[in-house]
């Protein structure tokens, strides 16, 4: 896993185990139909969704929307499905397993992030 944000509140971790995109912080969504369903996470915990929607998150260089992203308020820090990134064309580099870098079709760096 790695991180891609400073504050805990803010903190996101790019999880190549997860299959969906999950965020604990409402703001985020740009829309989101609310719908409870329940998730079982690689722990074998279970956990409630409570809608699924597009985020949106507005980076330095551009706003990236995850879209099909679940609404988990009791996850610890929020997840970004590494196959997310996969499915809108862009590639996930990582570098001495000490920083990883999300690049764009254009070759354009959208993200930096550190190994935890």
């Amino acid at each position: 896993m790695a991180k891609a944000a400073k504050s805990d509140r803010e903190k996101f971790v790019l999880d190549s185990g997860a299959t969906k995109t999950m965020v604990k912080n409402l703001e985020y969504f740009q829309q989101i139909n609310m719908r409870k369903d329940s998730i079982k996470l690689a722990d074998g915990l279970i956990v409630y969704s409570l809608g699924q929607g597009t985020i949106v998150l507005d980076l330095p260089n551009v706003s990236l929307k995850l879209k099909e992203s679940l609404y988990i308020p009791d996850l610890a820090a929020n997840l970004i499905s590494m196959s997310t990134f996969r499915k809108s064309n862009h590639m996930v580099e990582a570098y001495n397993q000490e920083k990883l870098e999300v690049i764009d079709q254009n070759k354009t760096r959208i993200l930096i992030g550190s190994f935890e």
